[in-house]
């Protein structure tokens, strides 16, 4: 098999739509690396670290196929009712203020719960919610997002739309499911599966969304705009996978730590420009989608003292 179809199975296998073949391929393909020696390999010998690995390939393609423990995240559902839960809940209150409950997860962790109203939300990994449970439902339904990414089924309820602080700005919603990511470099997205929603800064409309639309907001350029996106992929990572459009790399290793957990960072300034576009299931682990990123942008990679990953060229 020449390098370019090669490239091409890579590609479909990060965007998700490989064969069942060339799925076996591609992990056959990585699982060929437990048996390189334990030791790095010195850039004389990488041919040979290659034709090994080809050899290893089509020698585990001729046999019996191998089956591979699929690892999931187990979603944990909470029902909050004003009291603690496991060590991810917490109570701040100051003297003289109503206490706010605060629930947040770790790199490579979700989590789901269910508010007073019925208001049910998925929490991506790295975010923490806020809101208070003294007045939510009674007399007001906020909540604020202070990082990450959460999905939200908004029970209806016209007397007390749903309000979703971020920052200066305020998604509101009567009831209807969307998705709202507070990235790191300082920008919110909101999507809209179904429904409508309103976001403002302060007086300011920056756009109503329907069905299929998202905005993005860039604090720092002060820029808002509204596309259509599509509504099954909105929250794609609800369902196991990590989707990345012509990603930076900062995207790609923002979206890398908080999927699996792992650190990555640049090894030349050459790598940092890259675009990225993948779309990986939830089996596919950490070093498998490191090692076929790699193959498609010829790229190498070691790991650090500090268990960073660097890719370099």
């Amino acid at each position: 098999m020449d390098s370019k179809k090669q490239r091409e199975i890579f590609r479909r296998y990060l965007r998700g739509t490989a064969s069942p073949d060339e799925k076996v391929w591609v992990e056959a393909w990585y699982a060929a690396f437990d048996d390189l020696p334990d030791k790095d390999v010195a850039p004389g010998a990488v041919d040979e670290a290659k034709t090994h690995i080809t050899h290893a390939v089509f020698h585990r393609l001729h046999k019996r196929p191998r089956t591979y423990r699929l690892m999931r995240w187990a979603v944990a559902a909470c029902l909050f009712a004003g009291i603690g839960i496991g060590g991810y809940l917490f109570v701040f209150q100051r003297p003289g203020q109503t206490a706010y409950v605060a629930v947040s997860t770790g790199a490579a962790e979700q989590r789901v719960l269910f508010l007073p109203d019925s208001t049910q939300l998925w929490l991506n990994a790295g975010t923490e919610i806020r809101y208070l449970p003294q007045t939510y439902a009674k007399k007001r339904r906020e909540i604020w997002l202070k990082k990450g990414e959460v999905f939200l089924e908004a029970a209806p309820n016209e007397r007390a739309p749903l309000l979703v602080y971020w920052e200066e700005l305020q998604v509101k919603v009567l009831g209807t499911a969307f998705n709202v990511h507070a990235q790191q470099d300082n920008t919110l997205e909101v999507g809209v599966r179904q429904g409508k929603v309103a976001v403002h800064r302060g007086e300011q409309s920056l756009g109503v969304l329907t069905k299929g639309m998202q905005l993005r907001y860039d604090r720092a350029k002060d820029i808002a705009y509204k596309y259509h996106h599509a509504t099954d992929r909105i929250a794609i990572w609800q369902m196991d996978k990590l989707a990345l459009e012509n990603a930076s790399f900062t995207e790609l290793k923002n979206a890398l730590h908080e999927f699996y957990g792992v650190k990555i960072t640049a090894g030349s300034p050459h790598v940092t420009r890259l675009r990225f576009t993948m779309e990986v299931e939830r089996r596919a682990t950490a070093a498998q989608t490191l090692e076929v990123v790699c193959a498609i942008h010829n790229l190498k990679l070691r790991k650090e003292v500090d268990g960073t990953i660097t890719l370099y060229e």
